[in-house]
């Protein structure tokens, strides 16, 4: 939206004040003169510029939809000693018959393992007196109590379903980061690791691009008013003539005076 805006007040803008003082007609005429010579004398000049804005307009799709993606997979939660954390898990595969949910530090641990056959759940004896299960297979919160500095971690969903002759697991929805007790991330709350705001980078990335875009069309509009002085190198080609054959016209134009009497 605000390239968008940009580009057309910088478009708005030339039109209200044409190059060199120039009015509206001359510049309009000179745009559509500039772009017939580009096209019969290097029309791969003009096919180079658009590819270039296209690719930074794909490049800029492709980045913010990687930022998203990338902060959709996830949730950083911060709790202090005591609070309480609930695991959303969830898949939209059919047929799955388990669901474990990892937690990992400094090493990993199956904190929880539910077999959906005998509907049983396994808890891992660190989490056996504080983790409530709720729910279905496919779509079960895992509540987990009284937390300590200990439980701080990256925690995430997998399910399995068993097909000869091997079990088959896919990561489910409902990753989180748990942290507990960060008073100093507090203070640099939603900072990425270079101390700059998470937002801060998506904007200035897209900032980035922006300006690149506007540059590659002020060039683009720079090049008309030289146009005139381009044009006035041109000189046109003098065409040669045959002098055999003018002599050969006056001497045929002689030969057929009339002949005068004295």
């Amino acid at each position: 939206m605000c390239l968008t805006l940009i580009i057309w007040s910088f478009f708005i803008n030339t039109i209200s004040n044409p190059p060199h003082g120039g009015t509206i007609v001359e510049w309009w005429s000179e745009y559509h003169m500039w772009r017939f010579l580009l096209q019969e004398k290097g029309s791969c000049c003009f096919s180079t510029m658009s590819a270039l804005c296209l690719c930074c307009a794909i490049f800029l799709c492709l980045l913010c939809c990687t930022l998203a993606e990338k902060g959709s997979k996830g949730l950083l939660v911060r709790k202090q000693e005591g609070d309480t954390m609930t695991i959303h898990c969830s898949t939209s595969l059919p047929d799955q018959e388990n669901l474990s949910v990892y937690m990992r530090l400094t090493k990993e641990i199956e904190v929880l393992y539910f077999h959906q056959g005998n509907q049983k759940f396994t808890l891992h004896k660190r989490f056996e007196l504080r983790l409530t299960p709720n729910g279905k297979l496919n779509k079960m919160d895992i509540t987990i109590t009284n937390l300590t500095i200990e439980d701080s971690g990256v925690y995430w969903c997998v399910y399995s379903v068993y097909k000869s002759p091997k079990n088959e697991k896919t990561e489910g929805e409902g990753a989180v980061l748990l942290v507990v007790n960060d008073e100093e991330c507090d203070q640099n709350d939603a900072s990425s690791g270079l101390g700059m705001p998470r937002y801060l980078v998506l904007v200035s990335a897209v900032t980035a691009g922006s300006v690149l875009l506007l540059s590659l069309l002020i060039l683009f509009i720079w090049v008309i008013p030289r146009l005139k002085a381009w044009r006035a190198t041109i000189r046109p080609t003098p065409v040669r003539t045959n002098d055999v054959y003018e002599d050969m016209r006056t001497t045929i134009r002689r030969a057929h005076l009339p002949q005068m009497g004295y």
